[in-house]
C-alpha cells in the first residue's frame, strides 16, 4: 500500500465521519457554492437515510464542482431513502444534475419550487425536462427507480400531460414501486387527468393535486355578506394588486 502524500493525508484528517447519523438538514442563507461544496466533500455519512437541503441562493450557478461534490457526499450513504430540497438553491441545469445522480435507493422525493411569477413557467427551476428524468422509457431508465412517494410544492411544472405520463409510466412498470403523488400547483388546471389515473387510484395509488385559481375577485369589502352591506364603491373596498 502506497504512502499518502501530505495533501492526501491532510484531506483524510479533515474528513468528518458520522457513522450513525440517519437524518441531516442543511440550510444555506447566503453560503457560497464553494463553501457548501467543501462541506459535502468533508462529510462521510454511511448510515444517512434522510437529507434535507434548503436555502434561497442560486448556489449551483456559480461553481461547476458543486454537483460533483454533492454526488460524492451522497455516494457514502449506502442506505439513502429520502431527499427534501428547495430548488432556489440551484439553477435548472444543476438541479437536473442532482436529480440524475440521486442514489438508486431513493424512495421519497420532496421538491419545493418557488417560481418568481405565477404566470411564467420559465421563472421556476422545475421544467418538464426535469420531470422527464423521473419518467422511465425503453431508451433511458429513470432517476430514482425505487421511488415510492413524490411531492412537489409551489410549482408551475410539470404540465398535467407530463404528470399523467409520469404516473402512467411508473404504474405500468413490471414491478411498480410508486405509492403516492402529491402536487401543489401555482397555476390553473390545464387538463383533467382524473379519469386517466382512476384505474391506478383504484389499485391503491394515492394522488393529491391542488391548483391555484386566478378567478378570485381582486376587490374585497369587509361588509360583503352582511344583510345591511352598503354598495361596494371605490371608497369602501380594498383593492389587491
Amino acid at each position: 500500500m502506497g504512502t499518502l502524500t501530505a495533501a492526501e493525508e491532510s484531506f483524510r484528517r479533515s474528513l468528518v465521519e458520522l457513522p450513525f447519523l440517519h437524518s441531516l438538514q442543511v440550510t444555506s442563507l447566503g453560503l457560497t457554492p464553494s463553501g457548501i461544496g467543501r462541506l459535502f466533500r468533508r462529510l462521510v455519512v454511511p448510515s444517512l437515510r434522510n437529507f434535507e437541503l434548503r436555502g434561497r441562493s442560486n448556489m449551483g450557478s456559480e461553481d461547476p464542482t458543486f454537483v460533483a461534490s454533492f454526488v460524492t457526499f451522497l455516494a457514502t450513504a449506502l442506505s439513502f431513502e429520502s431527499f427534501t430540497v428547495d430548488t432556489q438553491i440551484f439553477t435548472r441545469e444543476s438541479f437536473m444534475g442532482i436529480l440524475r445522480e440521486l442514489p438508486t435507493t431513493t424512495t421519497r422525493l420532496s421538491i419545493q419550487d418557488r417560481p418568481r411569477s405565477w404566470t411564467n413557467a420559465v421563472s421556476g427551476i422545475l421544467g418538464d425536462d426535469t420531470i422527464a428524468l423521473l419518467i422511465p422509457t425503453p431508451e433511458h431508465p429513470a432517476s430514482c427507480p425505487a421511488l415510492q412517494e413524490l411531492r412537489i410544492l409551489r410549482c408551475l411544472c410539470p404540465s398535467d400531460a407530463d404528470l399523467l405520463r409520469f404516473i402512467t409510466a411508473r404504474m405500468t412498470l413490471p414491478a411498480s414501486t410508486l405509492r403516492s403523488v402529491d402536487i401543489q400547483f401555482n397555476r390553473e388546471r390545464q387538463v383533467d387527468i382524473t379519469a386517466d389515473i382512476q384505474p391506478y387510484v383504484d389499485g391503491g395509488l394515492k394522488v393529491v393535486t391542488s391548483y391555484f385559481h386566478s378567478q378570485v375577485s381582486r376587490s374585497f369589502s369587509p361588509w360583503q355578506g352582511l344583510a345591511d352591506a352598503p354598495p361596494i364603491t371605490p371608497g369602501n373596498n380594498f383593492q389587491f394588486t
